[in-house]
């Protein structure tokens, strides 16, 4: 995956998560479960067994839409491209564009956003350059332990993506 970035819809809505990625990716009409979700994320890290439980408990819910849909969710005064952005947190919801899902890193990293969100992190803390690096670093640490591809070789490179893009 291209670099992208990550950033927030505002104290109230969210956040969103952009990355490059192919409409035409093969993976664009793969079903994915809850329960696919749950046993890709439980045992891997501390923070992707804790959105697994979450998600299990109903505590964080989880949408994979299709494009169409997907794009009319976004945020259109935000200033990204609807199509370039592949998930958002909403809340205790995520929300997965089907066609960029490739791996399962994006839950962990949307799900990092509503996991905080469920502990009443405030929705400013979330979206803030902390709360961002949070997320990353978390989806990077899941993607290596896990074998997935990774955006970023390492968290120096997240600081950096960060500190350019938000």
């Amino acid at each position: 995956m291209g670099a992208g970035y990550h950033g927030g819809f505002g104290a109230t809505q969210g956040s969103a998560y952009k990355k490059t990625f192919s409409t035409s990716s093969s993976n664009s009409s793969k079903s994915i479960s809850k329960k696919d979700i749950i046993d890709a994320l439980t045992g891997v890290t501390e923070m992707s067994t804790q959105i697994a439980q979450y998600i299990a408990q109903k505590k964080i819910g989880v949408n994979i839409l299709g494009d169409s849909l997907f794009e009319s969710m976004i945020d259109k005064d935000n200033g990204k491209e609807p199509n370039d952005v592949v998930g958002f947190q909403r809340g205790n919801q995520i929300y997965v564009r089907r066609s960029a899902v490739n791996g399962f890193g994006i839950f962990v990293h949307e799900g990092t956003h509503a996991y905080e969100y469920r502990n009443q992190i405030s929705p400013k803390e979330i979206s803030s350059h902390k709360g961002e690096l949070r997320a990353f670093i978390n989806e990077h640490d899941y993607q290596v332990k896990k074998g997935e591809r990774v955006e970023f070789k390492n968290h120096d490179e997240i600081l950096v993506h960060i500190k350019l893009y938000y």
